[in-house]
């Protein structure tokens, strides 16, 4: 491959951005939109544990093992931390 895959991915990465970009755009204002505040009040928690895990993981990726268990033990616990799953909600 010419670019290689972190290029790939990063395409798919923007790729799936201009379809919900697209889609939001669409629906803005519909009954049924797929994104309104309520759903996005509740998105933050979960991206936020997403974006640590990822930040853990991008810190060690030199240590491929240890970049995944620690990414890994982050996510979990920032997403304990932010009260996404756990005692007292769904499926907790």
């Amino acid at each position: 491959p010419r670019y290689g895959a972190r290029a790939a991915a990063l395409t798919t990465v923007l790729t799936e951005v201009v379809i919900l970009v697209a889609l939001l755009a669409l629906t803005r204002g519909q009954p049924y939109a797929p994104l309104d505040r309520a759903a996005l009040s509740k998105l933050w928690r979960p991206t936020l544990a997403g974006v640590a895990g990822a930040m853990t993981a991008l810190a060690l990726r030199s240590h491929p093992l240890p970049a995944l268990s620690a990414s890994g033990g982050v996510f979990g616990g920032v997403w304990l931390a932010l009260g996404v799953a756990g005692p007292g909600r769904p499926g907790g």
